[in-house]
């Protein structure tokens, strides 16, 4: 059995900023690792830098974006923690250690069911709740799915 952690007060006080500013961070990286890259090129030595690698692929004229494992790992981070911070901010505690999305949403959902609407009614692709929660359903686990990829028999991005 994992015990659980307990944040000092300094953290607690950062929390906030620390959980935007590494979700932003994760939703860039998921970004930037779905656009098309020259990989060849880079382990060449073409990019002097991580910058110049995301200067080209920023203003490349190739825009198709792919969806391979290092965005969706990026987004689905990116996601859980936007969901922490949400979490955070309506019970004023520290969020729950798991990567579960529909889990933290749920837990959401309870403390704020306002909030809860809103993210529902922000989603483009559902009408109804029931419809949100099974997306949610399906993605639920993605963060460690797509993470250890290489030991699964077989996965689809829906």
């Amino acid at each position: 059995m994992s015990k659980k952690r307990k944040l000092s007060q300094a953290v607690l006080n950062e929390l906030p900023q620390r959980l935007l500013n590494a979700a932003d961070a994760f939703l860039l990286a998921g970004v930037l690792s779905s656009a098309n890259f020259d990989a060849k090129a880079f382990f060449a030595g073409n990019y002097r830098s991580a910058t110049t690698a995301s200067l080209y692929i920023v203003s490349s004229a190739e825009k198709d974006a792919s969806l391979s494992v290092p965005p969706i790992v990026n987004f689905s981070f990116s996601i859980e923690l936007y969901l922490k911070l949400l979490f955070f901010l309506e019970k004023q505690q520290e969020p729950m250690q798991t990567h579960r999305l529909k889990k933290l949403f749920t837990e959401i959902f309870r403390a704020s069911p306002n909030v809860g609407r809103e993210i529902i009614q922000d989603y483009p692709y559902a009408d109804t709740c029931r419809e949100f929660l099974k997306m949610l359903r399906q993605i639920d686990n993605y963060f460690e799915d797509w993470r250890y990829a290489y030991e699964k028999d077989f996965l689809v991005a829906s």
